[in-house]
């Protein structure tokens, strides 16, 4: 080969080289675009007896500057910094809410039990009564808001997974059709890769890691294989599988996404994804949607459950034993009033039903029950992810008892249950959203005591201190006659027609009282044999029953406010160690540690996702400046090697002239 062919090869090397770097510097802007140059090599020598001559450049290759180590970097922190601005997005908004005080249950539940208060300090006051009512209306109203707003929020999340497994598809789809381009490309070309084609798709790709946690497989053939959750692929080869989502065959409000398998199957893998926008939204459902709907049910079950039971302990103005103050859905009908209390997955034998609830030792779980048999049952905690095992007792009814901090909750009855049935427990989801509130006349407040006391024979230094009813029977009131306690020593005790009654100084005793139920009794100081007090119907001077100007009852339910009535989830204690208050103020404090740790997580992922792009930026990015230098260069060395065939048709004319 002489100087011309030498020359010429370097023409060609050179202008590869501009061209090149010209394309990079036109696409500085491109999303995506990595920074290509041409590799250059020594063509192969012809050998002589005076040594190897050599005979110019050749072009090695073009290749696209590329770390995959540092692309992958850049995908994991792309789809965890998703996620987390999504989880704190919306947990923010539950933060907010739960912490108004103008939206949230504090101030209402707060105004509730100061009227409750001041029907106690004023029983025969109608205007007190009245604001109670109406203070009561606004805490149901409370209790409707926030449902509706977290419903609203659940809602929102399925309307947005819709559009984001819509825009993953489109993805998967794109990155097949890319797959199929560069597989074509590839065996065209004898293996070359084309670079702008492989951009095209890494871009996709990390656009699809924004979605959702994705991992990738490059295969021999250039094309790349794309996986989620555990293993399950979205895209292979040159095909893409199509994700969906659909609603839960028993949870109807509550979305799951399937991903089509071969010969036209169809998964559901929503519990094996992570990661991503989507996966955000899952994660957001599980830790804060679901658990702080729970808590404000079980507040509204818990408040209402309770002030029902004592007040209808105590007498309205009527005379008549107090009703039930608040409306709660009826848990002992599958799906009552709309409930969805207990939901139906597959049920082969007699319907199960909820039979009791504990409110006090209840907490905030969802639960999955099956059996696999008939006999022995599987529970699975949703909320904290522990299965158990447990055998129904045998009825009939047959009853199935879990849930809570004792395992003493939830009351199932499964009688005639057969194999493989199952069930979902929702004990708490939607109560705040069916309370109301039953009472509507004032007169029926039941502020008072049924059942009076007074002081027969007294010649100790015994005083009442307190009483009430504790269980009831409505069938007989008034009381058939009145009912003498009589004390006697030792040992200490007071008689009475179906006693004794131990006494101890400032404990209360529980005193039954036929055919009206359970009196409790508190008395202080130390009774003489012989001391006597009286139970007698409260009533006015003509024997009729009547509550004016009695507040005993409201003081219990006043009291109600701050007892500890209820099960804390953050303590191990085996007994109720919270108030309604603790329990919101734990609940706003949980949502919003929370919050704050998803923040602190999302901007973490946000710096650390930037540093990626960065790094990512350095190996594959277009430096103007870099890129004019290179230009400079590669234009002299082509001018360069353009003088060398001129000097090589100098040469051959001067050799034509020779002759």
């Amino acid at each position: 080969m002489g100087i011309l062919e030498t020359g010429i090869t370097g023409l060609n090397a050179f202008r590869s080289q501009l061209t090149t770097t010209s394309h990079n510097i036109a696409n500085v802007n491109t999303e995506g675009y990595s920074r290509q140059i041409v590799g250059l090599g020594t063509l192969p020598a012809t050998n002589t007896r005076i040594g190897a001559i050599g005979n110019g450049v050749q072009i090695t290759e073009i290749r696209r500057q590329f770390d995959q180590f540092l692309m992958d970097r850049l995908r994991a922190y792309t789809s965890s910094d998703a996620d987390f601005q999504v989880f704190f997005d919306r947990a923010s908004r539950v933060a907010d809410l739960i912490a108004d005080p103008d939206a949230g249950l504090s101030g209402a539940m707060q105004g509730f039990f100061n009227s409750v208060q001041d029907v106690a300090d004023n029983p025969t006051s109608s205007s007190t009564r009245d604001v109670l009512l109406s203070n009561a209306n606004i805490l149901v109203d409370r209790f409707h808001t926030m449902h509706d707003f977290l419903e609203g929020l659940r809602t929102e999340i399925n309307q947005d997974m819709e559009v984001l497994v819509g825009d993953a598809n489109s993805y998967a789809k794109s990155i097949a059709d890319l797959n199929e381009q560069i597989q074509l490309y590839v065996n065209g070309s004898g293996g070359e890769m084309p670079n702008d084609l492989l951009d095209r798709r890494d871009t996709v790709i990390t656009k699809l890691s924004e979605m959702v946690n994705i991992t990738t497989v490059e295969q021999d053939d250039g094309t790349i294989n794309v996986f989620m959750g555990n293993g399950q692929g979205v895209v292979i080869g040159t095909r893409s599988f199509e994700l969906a989502t659909q609603v839960n065959s028993a949870e109807v409000d509550r979305l799951d996404i399937t991903l089509e398998g071969g010969g036209g199957s169809v998964a559901v893998i929503t519990n094996f994804l992570g990661g991503g926008k989507i996966g955000g939204y899952l994660r957001f459902r599980d830790e804060i949607l679901d658990p702080t709907e729970n808590a404000i049910g079980r507040m509204a079950l818990g408040l209402g459950t309770l002030f029902n039971e004592q007040h209808q302990l105590g007498m309205d103005l009527n005379g008549a034993l107090g009703k039930e103050f608040f409306y709660l859905p009826d848990y002992q009908t599958p799906d009552g009033n709309g409930s969805q209390m207990l939901l139906e997955v597959q049920t082969g034998g007699t319907p199960a039903s909820i039979s009791n609830i504990d409110v006090a030792e209840l907490d905030t779980a969802d639960y999955e029950v099956s059996t696999a048999d008939g006999t022995n049952w599987t529970i699975l905690n949703r909320q904290t992810g522990i299965t158990t095992t447990k055998t129904a007792v045998a009825g009939p009814p047959d009853l199935l008892t879990f849930g809570g901090l004792n395992d003493v909750a939830i009351e199932m009855d499964v009688t005639g249950a057969v194999a493989n049935d199952s069930y979902i427990l929702r004990p708490t989801r939607i109560v705040a959203r069916a309370v109301e509130v039953q009472i509507l006349d004032g007169r029926e407040v039941a502020a008072a005591s049924p059942v009076s006391v007074s002081e027969g024979v007294q010649t100790g230094t015994a005083e009442v201190s307190s009483y009430g009813l504790l269980t009831r029977d409505p069938a007989n009131l008034p009381l058939a006659a009145p009912i003498t306690l009589t004390f006697s020593t030792p040992p200490d005790q007071f008689n009475y027609p179906g006693g004794p009654a131990a006494y101890t100084s400032g404990q209360e005793m529980t005193i039954t009282i036929a055919g009206l139920g359970d009196f409790g009794l508190t008395i202080n100081g130390s009774p003489a044999a012989g001391d006597t007090f009286i139970l007698d119907t409260n009533s006015d001077n003509t024997g009729n029953p009547i509550g004016i100007g009695d507040n005993r009852n409201a003081l219990r339910l006043a009291a109600l406010q701050t007892a500890k009535t209820m099960r804390n989830d953050s303590t191990a204690a085996a007994n109720p160690t919270s108030s309604f208050v603790n329990l919101y103020s734990s609940l706003i404090g949980e949502v919003g540690a929370e919050t704050r740790q998803a923040l602190i997580s999302s901007n973490t992922q946000a710096r650390l996702k930037e540093q990626a792009e960065t790094a990512l930026d350095e190996v594959v990015g277009v430096n103007l400046d870099e890129e004019a230098a290179k230009l400079v260069s590669f234009q002299q060395a082509y001018q360069a090697s353009a003088q060398v065939i001129r000097v090589s048709n100098q040469l051959f004319d001067s050799l034509l002239n020779s002759f």
